[in-house]
């Protein structure tokens, strides 16, 4: 029985190589300002060395990464393998994205090819020979996984690539731990539904392909932090091996309110 449950550079200072605490220059008339500012202070976001937010450029899908992993309490993550052929191992955010992919938030695009949204699209071949598509999981043990040899070399991240609303949703609906959920319906909708549903996406209107800015990227991470995280238990009982997933949302006695900024920003 396989379950997952997983409880991005255009201004690449401004997302994480200096530090800069005094309140942004830029952000006064922001929508965001006030989440700007909070996760500031929790050394989540930074500006660069004039005391500039940039609120409204684009954020690329490297920086996204990087924030994901912040969030998740992973702020130098180490990555001991080179997954993405575009991603060298000099690259600035190369650990965060590795990490991302390995806790299942990312998996790249599609075939190569820059521009294509995720999810990562595998064929296989079925019994008779036909192309078939298939998920990450069953890739793994396919036919394709093994005469693919030139696979790892051409797998693509698109780190520069500006990310769009429903990949950043996909990114922070999984790290909240709720992608059973939304799979349910598959990527985009399942994950939009998901967003909105649970509280990500609160306070944003937005399409689904939409390129996130800045400050959109700072109210989704800002809402994220303070929702209740979703766990799995596998319980074996006399009906078997199944698995049960709790809404840490601390609603009855049994079940602990439980956040990400709970675990790994309050002192």
């Amino acid at each position: 029985m396989k379950n997952r449950v997983f409880l991005i550079t255009t201004f690449i200072i401004a997302f994480g190589i200096n530090n800069c605490y005094a309140n942004f220059e830029d952000i006064e008339h922001s929508f965001a300002k006030e989440e700007i500012v909070e996760l500031q202070t929790l050394e989540i976001v930074n500006g660069d060395e004039n005391g500039r937010f940039f609120p409204n450029d684009l954020i690329t899908r490297a920086e996204f990464a990087k924030l994901a992993c912040v969030i998740l309490g992973e702020s130098t993550p180490k990555s001991s393998e080179n997954i993405f052929a575009d991603v060298p191992e000099n690259h600035w955010a190369v650990d965060y994205i590795n990490y991302c992919y390995n806790q299942g938030l990312v998996l790249g695009v599609n075939s190569g090819i820059v521009g294509e949204i995720e999810p990562l699209y595998f064929v296989d071949l079925d019994e008779n020979g036909n192309e078939i598509g298939i998920n990450k999981l069953e890739y793994i043990d396919s036919i394709a996984a093994l005469s693919e040899e030139n696979y790892q070399k051409s797998r693509q991240f698109a780190p520069e690539q500006n990310i769009s609303f429903s990949e950043a949703l996909k990114i922070l609906v999984i790290a909240l731990g709720y992608e059973p959920v939304a799979e349910k319906s598959g990527y985009p909708y399942g994950y939009l539904e998901v967003a909105s549903d649970i509280g990500i996406s609160t306070g944003i209107s937005f399409s689904s392909e939409q390129l996130l800015t800045r400050e959109n990227a700072a109210k989704l991470i800002h809402n994220s932090l303070y929702l209740p995280i979703m766990i799995s238990n596998t319980v074996d009982d006399e009906n078997g091996e199944y698995v049960v997933y709790i809404i840490c949302n601390g609603d009855h006695d049994s079940v602990e309110h439980i956040t990400l900024y709970k675990k790994f920003f309050k002192n």
